[in-house]
């Protein structure tokens, strides 16, 4: 009788073995936890449902009214932020003008244009000193795009008269044009 050997078996060693069984158990997991999370996604909106009806049957007739009340008016609160974010502040060029102005110049009959972005008025300057640095200002002024001013008068007292458009620089508004 001949012995057959048997073949060794071979040793897997400890530490893969170890990482073996952990890749499994987080394989086990990866599977089981959004399970659970979406079983308990279900429960919740099953339960929040619940809470509103229950709400719902407890709303007296004043209460339902009140609350479509609330809502027209958070709607026309809401519209009306939306118009004052959109709209075109006046200040800026106003402020550009003030900041400009000669001492000797007043300007009347003013007329603002937010569209584009303009100001259309009528200057009076004590003298032609006065009203030559005042073109002289705005003319610097790097937040004025262009000045118009087409004509002069003078009239007897010294005194000049003239119509001005003044239109300003898209940044001055902040925008990107």
């Amino acid at each position: 009788m001949e012995i057959i050997p048997k073949k060794k078996e071979k040793e897997t060693s400890s530490i893969i073995t170890i990482v073996q069984r952990i890749g499994l158990v987080f394989f086990v997991l990866s599977i089981i936890i959004p399970v659970i999370l979406v079983i308990l996604t279900w429960k919740t909106d099953q339960e929040v449902d619940e809470i509103r009806m229950e709400i719902d049957t407890k709303k007296s007739p004043e209460m339902i009214l009140l609350e479509d009340e609330m809502r027209g008016h958070h709607q026309r609160v809401s519209d009306f932020a939306f118009i004052l974010d959109k709209r075109i502040s006046l200040n800026p060029m106003l402020e550009v003008i003030e900041r400009n102005i000669h001492p000797n110049v007043y300007l009347s009959d003013i007329q603002i244009d937010t569209n584009e972005r303009s100001i259309k008025t009528n200057g009076i300057a004590t003298d032609i000193v006065a009203f030559d640095q005042q073109v002289k200002l705005f003319e610097e002024e790097e937040m004025i795009l262009s000045l118009g001013i087409e004509s002069f008068t003078r009239m007897d007292n010294g005194q000049i008269s003239f119509p001005m458009t003044i239109t300003f620089n898209d940044q001055l508004f902040n925008l990107n044009n």
